[in-house]
């Protein structure tokens, strides 16, 4: 029965888990009295409700659906008067050959009698509470409850407002009830109350799963697997614990409004800041920002990679330079951003909006006192006009912002690189003796073509930390 179960689910794989749900086991809603209906009031005592069966806890799964499925067919093979765990995980015992497979088994059964008593008593604290509120509450994961619990903590109608209609996903009637239940309650204050008694529940239903012991016949087959993977490892095993996909949560609404609010936003553009959007999920996003007038930066266009966090809004997102630049809180080799708000600062009412700007402002006041490279800091303090035109020229070469040409500096950059190349050379002629039979002296050329071009960047870095002195720049190269 279970290789046939599995088969049906590979064969939904090209549909997704509610279609497929609906579609094998939906539960009519005219039909009371048939099969479905005896199997929903099996659940009785666990208040397992019509509803949140549907749904099949973890995300509408329906290889947990499946399960319970055949929970109930084994209750009626076996008329079993109630669905026994103990009998059912000897039953499963007894008709497998294979112990791997009995073992993967009763591992998701296990499982999803833990889950039934997570059901039950979670369901207890908002039973009372309009459908709405059920219903967002059912549709949540641990993580999510957390996030929900954040949001409450935050005070920010607007992150509540977006993971709860979310939540609701277009359900007009159900929008509409919440609509009312918001103006009638201070909504914040209120799912703080049922988010503390479902942390109770939570810890009342590992109590209850920790106190449960397999039959004898069971624990001895499976001592060292069954308990340990069920138990202390339910993170690998168990999908409520899993993080949904982004485009199941708060994240990917809150990206995908931020993102339009920014391309479509004309005096935001006309200040140079945009977007690209990188991928699907809106995990990777390409950030652009042009260099402040009145700073050292000014004209420059610079690059920026954003990688937006699954916990996002209450996770800053991580951010870094593509494009090179010199400034005391940007390191000149990584592009890292030294940045408050991208770190203990952040706060989950901030937007990508504030994170680019709040950037753009970073180029006109760096923070020496809180660098992040520290070279850079050095000279800002100590030589603030060498510190200028050195920023201006990397956002003349890297930036492509426009400028006089600085001569000196290439000067000194030609010198260095040219003593570089010469050692580069010298010991790429050694090696293509060596090789010249095998490659000949193209290959030769080739390379020390790529070297040529790599160490002007190498010039470029080690003038600029060694403030443009070329005898401490040759003694830091070759030193």
């Amino acid at each position: 029965m279970i290789d046939h179960k599995r088969s049906e689910l590979l064969r939904a794989n090209d549909r997704t888990p509610e279609s497929f749900v609906d579609a094998r086991y939906r539960v009519p809603d005219n039909s009371a009295m048939d099969i479905d209906g005896d199997f929903l009031n099996a659940f009785a005592p666990l208040n397992f409700t019509k509803e949140q069966f549907k749904y099949a806890e973890a995300y509408r799964n329906a290889t947990i659906y499946s399960i319970i499925r055949v929970l109930w067919n084994t209750k009626v093979e076996r008329e079993l008067p109630q669905i026994d765990q103990y009998a059912i995980l000897e039953y499963y015992n007894e008709k497998r050959a294979k112990k791997e497979a009995t073992e993967n088994i009763l591992i998701w059964l296990w499982n999803m009698i833990r889950k039934l008593f997570q059901k039950s008593d979670k369901f207890e604290c908002y039973a009372n509470e309009p459908k709405c509120v059920r219903t967002i509450l059912d549709r949540c994961g641990a993580k999510e409850l957390e996030r929900l619990q954040q949001a409450t903590d935050s005070n920010d109608p607007n992150l509540i407002n977006d993971f709860i209609r979310n939540k609701l996903d277009g359900d007009l009637e159900l929008n509409m009830e919440y609509d009312k239940w918001n103006d009638e309650n201070d909504v914040p204050e209120a799912l703080k109350e049922i988010i503390h008694s479902l942390s109770q529940a939570q810890r009342r239903a590992m109590e209850k799963l920790r106190r449960l012991e397999l039959t004898d016949k069971i624990k001895d087959f499976y001592r060292d697997n069954i308990e340990k993977r069920s138990l202390s490892k339910q993170e690998s095993i168990n999908p409520d614990q899993a993080i949904p996909m982004m485009s199941q949560n708060i994240a990917f609404s809150r990206v995908q409004r931020e993102c339009k609010e920014i391309i479509t936003n004309k005096e935001l553009a006309e200040t140079g800041v945009m977007i690209e959007i990188r991928n699907d999920s809106l995990t990777k996003i390409r950030g652009e920002i042009r260099g402040p007038p009145d700073s050292p930066y000014e004209g420059g266009t610079y690059a920026l990679d954003i990688t937006i966090p699954d916990e996002y809004p209450f996770q800053p997102p991580v951010c870094k330079f593509i494009t090179k630049i010199w400034h005391p809180n940007i390191s000149s080799q990584t592009g890292t951003i030294c940045l408050d708000i991208l770190k203990e600062q952040w706060a989950a009412s901030l937007t990508l909006r504030t994170v680019l700007l709040s950037i753009q402002a970073l180029l006109t006041l760096p923070e020496p006192n809180d660098p992040q490279d520290a070279v850079v800091a050095r000279q800002y303090m100590d030589n603030p006009q060498l510190y200028k035109r050195t920023a201006r020229f990397w956002a003349q070469h890297y930036a492509k912002a426009e400028g006089r040409r600085d001569d000196e500096f290439w000067n000194k950059i030609d010198k260095l690189k040219d003593m570089g190349v010469k050692q580069v050379e010298f010991i790429e002629v050694e090696v293509t003796k060596i090789q010249e039979f095998k490659f000949g002296f193209q290959v030769y050329i080739y390379f020390s073509r790529l070297r040529h071009l790599s160490f002007q960047e190498e010039a470029i870095s080690a003038l600029s930390c060694n403030w443009w002195d070329l005898s401490r720049a040759t003694d830091y190269v070759f030193g």
